[in-house]
């Protein structure tokens, strides 16, 4: 994500502006397009083009890293993928460059992209995996939220808050909407969240508790049991 990979680059660079033209670009001169400060590391996760990955979430977290680390252009959007492409994905942006297919606009990449590896079968699949999804017993918020958004933007890349807030609600461990304060339904969805944070801290700061208490009632009852030893 944009926030990650800010981590790990703390100045704003900008990429050289050239005019591209995909008849005639060659994939060699990829990394030779970054500037020497614009290295392919793990801030943006490369995509091979498997059916267990995520194109939608691919292309918006290289989109925003690239935009928020470097103010890439379109037209740098689309020239630099190809450094972050491997395995299948990567021999079909081969393909479409040698067949001089690859378009010259990065709206119109993204729709030929998502076409090629974002397949109906893939997205009922997601839809499945979906609806039987559920906050795991030690998974957090903020992890559960990040799987189910991915899982959705597959799904529906332009599902509104109102829709994605409701359907979070009833994936979330029940105690944590017990412990949940105010009327979810009039908060934005930061605010879900954040109440939703909060309550899980309560309740592992009450679990922290309860474990102390049951370590402090085994420890009385293994003295009494010494005593009532020694005194046989």
């Amino acid at each position: 994500t944009a926030s990650a990979a800010a981590n790990s680059h703390t100045s704003v660079i900008s990429l050289p502006v050239n005019v591209f033209n995909a008849s005639n670009f060659d994939v060699s001169q990829c990394t030779r397009s970054l500037p020497p400060d614009v290295t392919v590391n793990d801030s943006i996760s490369h995509f091979s083009g498997k059916t267990n990955e995520q194109p939608n979430k691919f292309l918006h977290e290289y989109q925003q890293t690239m935009r928020t680390l470097f103010r890439a252009s379109n037209l740098q959007l689309l020239r630099n993928i190809c450094n972050w492409l491997s395995g299948l994905a990567r021999d079909w942006y081969l393909q479409l460059l040698q067949s001089r297919q690859l378009p010259n606009s990065w709206s119109e990449f993204k729709k030929m992209f998502l076409s090629r590896f974002r397949s109906l079968e893939r997205v009922e699949a997601l839809k499945f995996e979906r609806s039987h999804c559920a906050q795991g017993e030690n998974e957090t918020v903020e992890d559960f939220y990040q799987r189910y958004l991915g899982l959705n933007l597959e799904i529906s890349p332009k599902i509104k808050e109102k829709v994605l807030k409701k359907q979070l609600l009833r994936k979330l461990r029940p105690e944590i909407l017990l412990w949940m304060k105010g009327n979810p339904d009039s908060m934005s969805l930061d605010d879900v969240l954040k109440k939703a944070e909060k309550a899980e801290l309560q309740l592992l700061y009450r679990r922290k508790e309860e474990t102390q208490k049951g370590i402090e009632a085994y420890n009385v009852l293994l003295f009494q049991l010494h005593l009532i030893a020694t005194n046989l």
